[in-house]
């Protein structure tokens, strides 16, 4: 048996075979803190109070389409909506 936390905050983790998951259910969600800092809070969505470090191998994938100006967007997105400049020269004589 895994005892974390506190009186007021705990998680007990049984270790089992095969090894299982931590499935946690709670009505409010659940708020990682560091250092006093709130750090993600995870429950029917999903807030991050701090930076994002990705390694070279992650990404974010499976945006859907933006539909407001405010919405992340996928490179594909961007690129077949880039308006098409086309400039002529002509040597002045």
């Amino acid at each position: 048996m895994l005892w974390l936390g506190n009186s007021q905050n705990q998680l007990h983790y049984s270790v089992r075979e095969p090894p299982t998951p931590v499935t946690m259910e709670t009505a409010l969600g659940f708020l990682v803190k560091a250092h006093g800092t709130d750090v993600i809070w995870l429950g029917s969505w999903i807030s991050i109070h701090k930076n994002i470090t990705m390694n070279d191998s992650s990404g974010i994938i499976n945006l859907p389409e933006p539909s407001t100006g405010g919405e992340p967007a996928t490179k594909s997105y961007v690129d077949l909506r880039k308006p098409i400049i086309t400039i002529w020269a002509e040597k002045n004589l």
